[in-house]
């Protein structure tokens, strides 16, 4: 028979931290969001809805950050932000 108080209790401490970080995104000003290697958000937080205009079922229905980037400008940004999600060295995003 296998044991599975480990995988439990490592599920739910995941749980734990996934609601700890939503906690923190939601109550910080500014707009936090994850986006999956091809630039679809997965998460974004109360700010950044109401900055860009969406809902969590238009996130949820499928939105791309690239929608939000001029046209001559999505190819960079999508090779950063693969290269982000990527790497496994931690540093600052930031667009320019």
């Amino acid at each position: 028979m296998y044991d599975q108080t480990h995988q439990k209790q490592a599920e739910e401490a995941l749980k734990k931290s996934e609601e700890r970080f939503k906690q923190l995104a939601e109550a910080f000003p500014e707009t936090i969001f994850e986006a999956d290697i091809h630039g679809n958000f997965t998460y974004a937080n109360q700010h950044g809805l109401n900055f860009f205009g969406y809902t969590q079922e238009d996130i949820t229905a499928g939105v791309n950050v690239l929608n939000l980037i001029l046209p001559d400008d999505r190819n960079k940004v999508l090779q950063r932000l693969q290269e982000r999600i990527l790497s496994t060295a931690p540093h600052k995003f930031v667009a320019t």
